[in-house]
């Protein structure tokens, strides 16, 4: 059976991890969920979509849900529950001015900015 993909053309996807990884789980599905940074239950990340992320994502897919995030969603999670570390600190994306103070050397200056930076897939995302 060939693999249909169901991000195809997609540059981001958000992945969130729907089953407890138990004691049965098999040891290369947990190590490949650790690299996607999904470790606990309800976790959520966005992901670059690219043929090495397509396979791991395919490889944990009875665990994992993905799929193409809206720019609506995005900005209501980075809104919601972006934070970002200052000084070793973590403080809330809310404010406009913790984006321009840390993230101004990307050219980022609001949360705009931000979500079409996650949206489109541009930059590293691991700033």
């Amino acid at each position: 059976i060939p693999y249909k993909a169901n991000s195809i053309g997609a540059t981001t996807v958000f992945a969130i991890l729907l089953r407890p990884t138990i004691h049965t789980t098999p040891k290369p599905v947990k190590k490949t969920l650790s690299s996607l940074r999904l470790r606990r239950m309800n976790e959520g990340v966005f992901l670059p979509y690219n043929p090495a992320t397509r396979k791991m994502l395919h490889l944990v897919e009875p665990y994992v849900l993905y799929g193409i995030p809206s720019s609506e969603t995005i900005s209501d999670l980075v809104r919601r529950r972006g934070f970002c570390r200052v000084d070793g600190k973590r403080v809330p994306l809310a404010d406009n001015n913790v984006i321009e103070r840390e993230l101004g050397d990307l050219g980022l200056i609001c949360v705009e900015d931000l979500v079409h930076m996650i949206g489109t897939g541009g930059g590293e995302g691991k700033e």
